[in-house]
């Protein structure tokens, strides 16, 4: 009996641990799940009806039963459920510009649908607990794309970017998420297979004087962007120190201040370059 004690807490704490890490479903899956939302949001809406009847605290149309039961068509996946209500957003939005046949009716339509599935998202990740909000806004999935190939790794933080969701990412949430990753409360943490996870960087940092001075720590977008700025800043004090009263200084030779701008000119260059090369990639 004394060992069944001892043993049952581990096995508890192990349950524990593993319900709080949902089970990421495979591209094919979350394909069928983005169809079963498309179908379940066309029945919601088999009329166009006026966008800012949807979006409405008060709204009519997205009620807390209509929640519920999208919660319970994502059926062990909720986690992805916002994930792929903006991806079932962005295909009603390409079904809308690119079906010319009765294109008013369809760009209407599709608008409307569009907007339901983008505010059920906002309205799931709301109503989702605080210590999961992490984990549903910044998870990483594929889905089946129209030719067969798997598409490449995306959050619901990205695809609401990707497809200029204003609704979405104007919520509390989304911008809790946002402010963490730009403060670096949240990092990157990098695993196989191209996947990323975002981990609280109080759970990784080292506690002792050497912790502040990682040098990994510039990923942190807030510091490059200051970075960013105090080289420019320095730039340009180079650049007037090379170019004040150059008559008086005609030579052969470079002074120390032209040699610091040619340099960071250079250097500037070739970074431009390696992003355009990046970005044909």
């Amino acid at each position: 009996m004394s060992g069944f004690l001892d043993v049952a807490p581990e096995n508890g704490e192990r349950a524990s641990l593993l319900s709080v890490k949902s089970a990421k479903p495979s591209p094919d899956t979350l394909t069928k799940l983005v169809k079963r939302l498309r179908a379940l949001t066309l029945t919601l809406l088999p009329l166009e009806v006026d966008p800012a009847s949807i979006n409405d605290p008060t709204s009519r149309v997205i009620t807390p039963q209509v929640i519920s039961a999208y919660k319970a068509a994502a059926g062990d996946f909720t986690d992805a459920l916002p994930y792929c209500l903006l991806r079932a957003r962005a295909e009603f939005m390409w079904d809308a510009n690119h079906n010319p046949a009765d294109y008013g009716e369809n760009i209407g339509r599709g608008t409307s649908v569009a907007i339901a599935c983008e505010v059920l998202a906002r309205r799931i990740v709301h109503l989702s607990p605080p210590d999961r909000l992490t984990v549903i806004m910044s998870s990483r999935f594929q889905h089946r794309q129209v030719d067969g190939d798997e598409s490449d790794m995306s959050s619901a933080l990205e695809q609401a970017i990707d497809s200029h969701c204003s609704i979405f990412l104007s919520s509390s949430e989304a911008q809790e998420v946002v402010n963490a990753l730009w403060t670096g409360e949240l990092i990157q943490k990098n695993n196989a297979n191209h996947d990323i996870d975002y981990v609280p960087y109080a759970d990784t940092r080292e506690h002792t004087f050497w912790g502040h001075l990682d040098a990994s720590r510039l990923n942190v977008p807030r510091y490059q962007n200051i970075f960013r700025i105090v080289i420019w800043f320095f730039f340009l004090v180079a650049y007037s120190q090379a170019v004040r009263e150059p008559l008086e200084r005609l030579g052969d030779s470079l002074d120390e201040w032209e040699v610091v701008l040619y340099t960071m000119a250079l250097s500037f260059a070739v970074e431009g370059r390696s992003n355009f090369i990046t970005t044909d990639d």
